[in-house]
């Protein structure tokens, strides 16, 4: 069956018509299927995320509401629905800012904005990403990038990788250039607590926690709580080089088996590690092979997310 997530009505349809009966419903690597992912789960009766928290997730503007009341360290912001308001926040917060979607995935409609002239085709483009219509701006961070995993069960937090982001040059790209790790961080003890302070103020108390942080001036500040496992191939990754299943423990949890003992790790392979995104310049693509790169010592995975032609 091939349907838009976004259709839950006509997903339910689609089963019934099929006379199929769910055993799990879930996602990974798209936060635009988080939502409707937990209100199938609901529908359904099957173990999920909570609607409230999936709501929450799915919205920056509440998303930042959530941090502020449990006092989790993150960008001021402000939102913005029609361009006048969107001066008058980038006056208030003060360059540069970035100018986002309220509800975007993969870097769309995402401008770092240093300018007053550069903010009207910036508001524009988020706006146009936007689903419902508003766009927020924020306080840019100028520290490094960082992505946490960790699982939850129970309101209890499984650490799984801190990786450090390498970014594309704008105009984002929809995915890091590089995943890395071990992050290069002094204390990750501290900031696999901050994420999972950030973790609860969204409401998450059972499943995959994926959080984006910036470190400026030795503090992590939150930029985003994705409740899924990450999209850049980390729990891949995560696997390799610390032994956390959770492509398995994500399974789990959607079956409603998920317990401590499938949280602890494994062996990992090796002690460092990468995914690396390489990008080619525009063009007709004649022919795909990954096998040179697999022949390569320490590769383990690699592929193409276009085709021929």
């Amino acid at each position: 069956i091939v349907r838009s997530f976004t259709e839950v009505e006509r997903v339910l349809g689609d089963l019934e018509a099929q006379g199929i009966e769910a055993a799990a419903v879930a996602t990974m690597g798209s936060d635009q299927a988080v939502l409707p992912t937990a209100k199938l789960a609901e529908r359904l009766g099957l173990p999920g995320l909570p609607l409230e928290t999936a709501k929450t997730v799915a919205d920056k503007r509440r998303m930042r509401k959530a941090f502020e009341k449990a006092s989790v360290r993150c960008p001021r912001g402000r939102e913005a629905s029609v361009f006048e308001e969107a001066e008058q926040a980038f006056h208030e917060l003060g360059a540069p800012v970035v100018v986002k979607p309220v509800d975007g995935s993969a870097q769309r409609g995402v401008t770092e904005v240093r300018g007053e002239g550069e903010l009207a085709p910036a508001f524009d483009r988020a706006l146009a990403a936007s689903r419902t219509g508003a766009v927020v701006l924020e306080q840019y961070l100028e520290g490094d990038e960082y992505t946490v995993n960790g699982f939850l069960l129970d309101g209890e937090y499984f650490p799984m990788s801190i990786t450090q982001r390498l970014l594309h040059p704008p105009p984002p790209l929809g995915v890091c250039i590089a995943h890395r790790y071990p992050s290069g961080l002094a204390d990750e003890g501290r900031i696999f607590q901050f994420a999972h302070a950030a973790s609860r103020a969204v409401g998450l108390e059972t499943g995959p926690s994926y959080v984006q942080i910036r470190i400026q001036d030795s503090e992590p500040w939150a930029i985003e709580v994705g409740a899924r496992l990450g999209g850049g191939k980390d729990a891949e990754l995560a696997k390799l080089v610390t032994g956390f299943d959770a492509v398995r423990a994500n399974v789990l949890w959607a079956l409603g088996e998920l317990s401590r003992d499938d949280l602890q790790r494994g062996e990992p392979v090796a002690p460092c590690g990468q995914v690396r995104f390489v990008v080619a310049q525009p063009g007709r693509i004649v022919r795909l092979d990954a096998g040179p790169a697999l022949a390569l010592d320490g590769v383990h995975e690699a592929g193409f997310y276009w085709r021929e032609g």
